[in-house]
């Protein structure tokens, strides 16, 4: 905890992939959590 949660338009850096896009950062998209 004490991170703070990624939000829209955030920069990030994942090793994940969403389907065959890969997260290699960027700007988060919606849908996502509105703050």
């Amino acid at each position: 905890m004490g991170q703070p949660a990624a939000r829209i338009n955030d920069m990030h850096v994942c090793p994940m992939v969403t389907g065959v896009v890969p997260h290699v950062g960027g700007p988060i998209l919606p849908p996502g959590e509105p703050t």
